[in-house]
Formats: C-alpha cells, structure tokens, sequence
C-alpha cells in the first residue's frame, strides 16, 4: 500500500495543476463531443483577460501531459525527483512524509491567486472559464450530472457553487475560496450532498461514476495543499477511507476536461 499510496501522490502531482443518505444517480458515463487531441501542441487556447478557458471534454481520457503541467514540474519537482521521496505507510502518517511535504511547498508557493467565497462574488465570475466545454464560455457543464447550462449568473437560480471539500469542514477563507474545490452545481444536487462525506456504504454521498474521481483527486489536492489532515477521513470527514479513495482515482481517471479545468 505504500507504494500505491506514494503512485497516487504522484499521479495527482502530475495532474492537478495537471470529495443514511440516497445514493446519487447522475448518469453513469457523462460525455460531451470529443476533442481528439493527442498531444500537448494540439491544444487550442483561449484566453481572455489572462484567463484560459477549460479546453476538453468530459469522459475523452486524457492520454498527455500539456505545456502547462510541464513547465510547473521542473527543477527538484521533476517526476524523478519527486518519485525517490518517501510517500508514508498510511492514512495515519502520509502527511508527515518527505512526499507530502515537497509537494505542500510546491502547491504554496506557486498559488499566486486567491479567489474567495463571500455569497457567490468573486469567483463565480471564474466559472465560464474553469468549467465550459471546449472553449465555449457561455456554458458551464455542471458537476454530478450532465447538464450544460448558461454560463450567466442569475443569483443561483440554476446553478450554484458546490463546496466538494465541505465549506463546514475547512478553517480559512482561503481554503473556502479556493476555486480547486468549487464547483459549478444544480442547486438540489448542491442541497442534496450537503456535508455528506463521499464513499459507497450506507450515510456517505456516491457522486456518480463519472465524477468519483475527479471529486477524489480534488479532495486529495485540498488534504495536501492546506493540510486539513484532521477532517479528512470518515463520517465526520469527506471520504469515506483510503480504499475508497485510491479505488475511484483508478477506476475513474483524467479526462481532458479534469486536464483543461487544471489549466
């Protein structure tokens, strides 16, 4: 398991720049029209006001790593580099490991830019980029389900923003704030979830096949970038346990929008 353990930290490394209730049932395989990219130099951007819009496709696999993700891993931070240190024996004691560590410092000290959650202000003006559909940012494809809804904002009438790491389960504005973890949502999925920890028993919150791993690659980004070890794990946390999480980021793995929302 240490090795698995220390596989999937690096796997978010290289990814992330490269979460008794009802079970949700949000379409098992949500898709939207391929890109067909296969190489970084595919990639067409756009950019408005120094802002890069989400590019990909939900459900195409991404098969590449793009420009952006390679200039950020370099240095000691290189995959070579990082994949000598050690990665913990367990839930228990992974975040005090060398891994853990490099990669925290990493994550702190190239995060130049803090939106914040202050009643939808602010970083829902972010939205039509993070989470459009090739480029298109008059649509947001909302989490858990396969609606591409209107990018305007209407008070949250159709849309609103999901905390993936719950908002009750953070201590600062600018873990709250931090637009990794926000997502685009339809307002009775939002309620429905609540504070719910994700995972498969009875009383956690399932967020369907399609996203399961992108909500535990995000929930993975948010315990090492913030270092909210405490509220991690369990019913009292937000996934449901070790297994869990590995189990999903396997079976459900990035796709190029996971890859351009990271952009």
């Amino acid at each position: 398991m240490k090795c698995l353990r220390k596989t999937f930290s690096l796997f978010l490394a290289l990814i992330m720049v490269f979460s008794v209730v009802s079970v949700n049932v949000s379409a098992a395989n949500i898709t939207t029209p391929a890109t067909g990219y296969t190489k970084a130099s595919d990639v067409v951007y756009k950019i408005s006001s120094g802002r890069i819009a989400n590019w990909g496709a939900r459900g195409e696999i991404a098969t590449f790593l793009t420009t952006y993700t390679n200039d950020y891993y370099k240095g000691e931070d290189t995959f070579d580099s990082l994949s000598k240190k050690s990665g913990g024996h367990s839930a228990g004691d992974a975040y005090q490991s060398a891994l853990y560590r490099e990669l925290a410092d990493l994550m702190a000290s190239s995060q130049t830019f803090y939106t914040y959650y202050d009643g939808n202000k602010n970083v829902r003006e972010f939205y039509k980029y993070t989470d459009c559909i090739k480029n298109d940012t008059s649509k947001v494809a909302l989490i858990y389900d396969d609606q591409i809804i209107s990018s305007t904002w209407n008070g949250g009438s159709t849309w609103n923003q999901e905390h993936v790491w719950p908002k009750s389960k953070l201590n600062t504005s600018e873990q709250i704030g931090d637009i990794m973890h926000l997502r685009a949502c339809d307002p009775g999925q939002n309620s429905g979830r609540g504070n719910t920890p994700y995972g498969e028993s009875g009383g956690y919150y399932d967020p369907g096949e399609s996203v399961r791993g992108d909500c535990a690659r995000t929930i993975l980004f948010m315990y090492v970038r913030w270092g909210v070890t405490s509220t991690m794990w369990g019913k009292n946390g937000v996934i449901e346990n070790v297994d869990v999480l590995l189990r999903w980021i396997e079976e459900d793995p990035v796709d190029t929008w996971e890859l351009g929302r990271n952009d």
